[in-house]
């Protein structure tokens, strides 16, 4: 089912969607793909993790259990793209 979704674009649309709709600015480097969404350069608070969480969600058309966000991870780029493609 994940015929159309490599990793790689999985990543860059999470990109888009972080420049977009919570208005990180500046490119987002492999590095930085790696930092907590919290951290000074994402800036994202709870309610925007949620936010995020559901337009994931609601854009691939999938629901994420609270286990496997437990299990993976909802902290980073790398993760969120990591449990978007176990569920595709």
């Amino acid at each position: 089912m994940s015929e159309g979704y490599a990793m790689e674009s999985i990543i860059e649309e999470i990109c888009q969607m972080l420049g977009k709709d919570f208005n990180v600015k500046d490119e987002i480097t492999e590095d930085k793909q790696k930092l907590p969404l919290t951290s000074f350069f994402f800036g994202l608070n709870a309610a925007q993790l949620y936010q995020l969480l559901m337009a994931v969600e609601e854009k691939y058309n999938i629901y994420f259990a609270v286990s496997e966000i437990e299990k993976n991870g909802f902290g980073t780029v790398e993760e969120i793209a990591r449990l978007v493609h176990l569920n595709l």
